[in-house]
């Protein structure tokens, strides 16, 4: 009769190994027989598919939350765990911010390796382009990270005087501009 067993060896650090295995035959233990294996794992290491930030551009209000996604995937799951973090540096924000997988907060589905959060940007921050970094962790410390930009704007309120009575097609007319920026 052939046997057999299976092993992960996914979790086990590169190198030689000993097997040993023996028989029972319901009465009595066959000897110990061993042979030496070698284990090479291939790169294990996690990968970032996709980034998401929406809204996209990013009204600096003070009120609306920046929410990010990422899209992991890992070869090592489902017995590997995964640490997916954003540097928020850039826009005043916190450098290790831990995006979940969880369902909870900004996270809608458990486990679909779809990691996300939510941070509300200073109203302050002057417009422009930022960028930011996603790295994912696995267990074994291995790790990928990915850059994304986001777009950060103001509103302005904009006053327009315009003369009184019917303007004439054709006519130059001066209006006055008022800008007012509270940032």
């Amino acid at each position: 009769t052939d046997w057999s067993y299976e092993y992960d060896t996914r979790g086990l650090e590169d190198g030689s190994y000993m097997v040993s295995a023996r028989a029972y035959d319901g009465d009595r233990y066959s000897e110990i027989t061993s042979c030496w294996t070698y284990i090479e794992n291939p790169n294990t290491r996690p990968t970032i598919d996709r980034i998401l930030v929406s809204p996209f551009p990013l009204l600096l209000d003070g009120e609306t939350p920046l929410r990010i996604t990422a899209d992991v995937d890992d070869p090592d799951l489902p017995t590997d765990d995964l640490l997916v973090t954003v540097d928020l540096g850039s826009i005043d924000g916190p450098n290790n911010a831990v995006l979940y997988d969880d369902g909870s907060g900004a996270d809608s589905n458990e486990g679909d390796l779809t990691f996300s959060m939510e941070f509300i940007p200073s109203r302050s921050l002057p417009p422009g382009s930022y960028s930011f970094i996603v790295t994912a962790t696995d267990l074994k410390g291995e790790k990928s990270s990915a850059t994304e930009i986001i777009e950060l704007y103001s509103e302005i309120d904009i006053d327009v005087e315009v003369p009184d009575g019917p303007l004439t097609p054709g006519r130059e007319y001066m209006f006055k501009v008022a800008i007012e920026d509270d940032t």
